[in-house]
């Protein structure tokens, strides 16, 4: 600070019983064809202000009048937004308003149903997984758990690393008989054994042991080589 008072880019002001403020002062680039010497100080004419040592007018909300808020400098304490410098707990008044990053973290926090669905296609996902997790966050009050959601564009991201979206999870159960025969066929298994995989697994829930399948494709071949087992026994 001290720099920048010999430099004649700020004025320091005293004020007894109060906060001490400082006044940028910036010359014309336009007119500096050199760096500024030490002792340079720029020509002022303004009677009675701080930039000839005076004390400025103050208007209603304590600040000199014809100064903005984020020309002043003040050691006070700083209010809600306010930019510190890193010299000395000085602080940068923002003239800025308040709120701006709320509204920010509030768009980030609850996206519409288009912006998930954009999103999932744009990390290649198809869009029903984009309107999944929002069908299931509108459900749940945008919630993780007791959590709120913070940032939906993350959720998504952990919920792809995990393979929890429902494009990335096998199907537990297929959705017709037809595409089971279908799907053997793919395979090279006969629709017999399809038929009797089917038959086995359809009446009890598509359930083995108790414990309902997570994948029916992989349940099919390890059916097929029992089969095949069984075929090779007798």
């Amino acid at each position: 600070m001290k720099r920048l008072k010999e430099l004649g880019w700020i004025d320091i002001i005293d004020r007894p019983g109060r906060s001490r403020i400082y006044v940028a002062r910036f010359p014309d680039p336009s007119t500096q064809t050199a760096p500024l010497p030490s002792n340079h100080t720029p020509p002022v004419s303004m009677e009675g202000s701080c930039f000839n040592g005076g004390h400025p007018p103050e208007t209603k909300g304590g600040h000199p009048s014809g100064f903005k808020g984020d020309e002043v400098i003040s050691r006070s304490n700083p209010k809600k937004g306010s930019q510190n410098n890193g010299s000395n707990g000085e602080l940068f008044r923002s003239s800025k308003p308040h709120g701006g990053s709320c509204s920010v973290k509030a768009s980030k926090a609850i996206g519409t149903i288009e912006e998930l669905k954009a999103y999932a296609i744009e990390i290649g996902l198809p869009e029903s997984d984009g309107e999944s997790m929002f069908l299931r966050w509108e459900e749940n009050g945008w919630m993780n758990g007791k959590n709120k959601v913070k940032c939906w564009r993350s959720g998504i991201k952990r919920w792809k690393i995990n393979g929890w979206l429902p494009s990335q999870k096998a199907p537990s159960r297929p959705e017709s008989y037809d595409l089971a025969v279908e799907h053997g066929a793919e395979i090279g298994v006969s629709k017999e054994v399809v038929t009797g995989w089917w038959d086995s697994r359809h009446p009890v829930g598509w359930k083995v042991k108790g414990q309902p399948l997570t994948d029916w494709k992989g349940d099919l071949v390890g059916y097929v080589e029992k089969w095949n087992e069984n075929l090779k026994n007798r």
